[in-house]
């Protein structure tokens, strides 16, 4: 896991990463500026990004590794709607 530096689009970061030649690592929103990023290949992601470790810098930050107690950041929000029909 790690967090997205200047909230940059996943989607434009994965691109960026696949033009670099990591074509093997998946990048997944989990909540707030957190990602997971995984491997498709069988060569572990902490080894990968290591050898690359300026690279992936400019895109993430606090790399952690992934944990079952570790949960995402989660937000919820209320809001109310006025003048809109229920059947909408």
């Amino acid at each position: 896991m790690a967090s997205v530096i200047n909230g940059e689009s996943i989607l434009n970061i994965q691109n960026r990463i696949e033009d670099a030649g990591f074509s093997d690592i998946e990048v997944t929103l989990i909540g707030a500026d957190r990602v997971l990023i995984r491997s498709s290949s069988d060569v572990h992601v902490s080894t990968i990004i290591n050898d690359a470790k300026e690279f992936f810098e400019y895109f993430f930050t606090n790399f952690v590794r992934w944990e079952k107690k570790v949960m995402p950041f989660q937000r919820g929000a209320w809001f109310r709607l006025y003048g809109i029909p229920i059947h909408a």
